[in-house]
């Protein structure tokens, strides 16, 4: 196994790929005023674009402050919306602030580190890994990008793997894993493969008796037999062999 989580890997890409030690919970930090809707401001751009917290400038550059700065007044409240409802306003939110910005991977950084908990860098090499269908224009790429990176997140077995909680950590991992390669991008691979993705949450009863039966079992033993209580008693004909196969939403 090539060990680590996914911020140990993550660290470890960006020393071996960029020769620099990465500190970006940093940056989050500095902006996390703006999850409150307030207004965008140059000075916030700046700091996300700090090279010496990550080779930001290696790869983007924010258009000049002339051509930017009198729009980013609406910004406060297009954020404010998406915080408010992200299904509904999601789209809507991702067109305008692309409109101010004219390119979807600057849009994508920004709400990277203002909401890392719904949204990842848009970058060709995660791009490529995760095998996002485009779509008919930027904005329907980066929402196609993102539901395979949600969708991940939800998988169990990665979770548990690379302790990832936020739709920013599973960007990182898989950033880190295309520029590893070998043996940590076949260890995700088989992960991924064999994995399941509960669609619901259910409170169910089980008897001490079977708790201290799998005691010495490992957590995805755990889930997959749990899982597998939860079909049976949904559809009682359901054979146990079919919890092998990834449960499709």
């Amino acid at each position: 196994m090539a060990g680590g989580d996914f911020k140990e890997l993550f660290n470890k890409a960006v020393l071996e790929n960029f020769g620099v030690h990465e500190n970006i919970e940093i940056i989050e930090k500095r902006v996390v005023h703006l999850r409150t809707g307030t207004a965008i401001t140059y000075e916030d751009l700046e700091k996300i674009a700090d090279d010496s917290l990550w080779p930001f400038s290696s790869f983007w550059a924010w258009p000049s402050s002339e051509k930017i700065e009198g729009k980013l007044e609406e910004t406060g409240q297009l954020l404010s919306k998406l915080k408010e409802d992200l299904e509904v306003n999601e789209k809507n939110i991702l067109f305008k602030l692309n409109k101010i910005f004219k390119n979807i991977s600057l849009v994508s950084i920004l709400l990277r580190f203002v909401f890392p908990e719904y949204y990842g860098i848009y970058s060709p090499p995660v791009l490529h890994i995760s095998g996002a269908d485009r779509g008919k224009d930027e904005v329907e790429d980066y929402m196609n990008y993102l539901d395979v990176l949600r969708r991940i997140l939800g998988i169990y077995e990665i979770r548990e793997r690379y302790k990832v909680i936020r739709v920013a950590d599973v960007d990182m991992l898989l950033l880190s894993i295309s520029k590893l390669g070998g043996n940590y991008l076949k260890e995700f691979n088989a992960l991924f493969t064999k994995s399941y993705q509960p669609a619901q949450t259910y409170l169910i009863e089980i008897s001490d008796e079977f708790c201290k039966s799998m005691i010495k079992s490992d957590k995805t033993t755990k889930g997959r037999v749990l899982e597998a209580l939860i079909r049976l008693s949904k559809e009682p004909c359901v054979g146990i062999g079919d919890t092998l196969r990834p449960i499709q939403h």
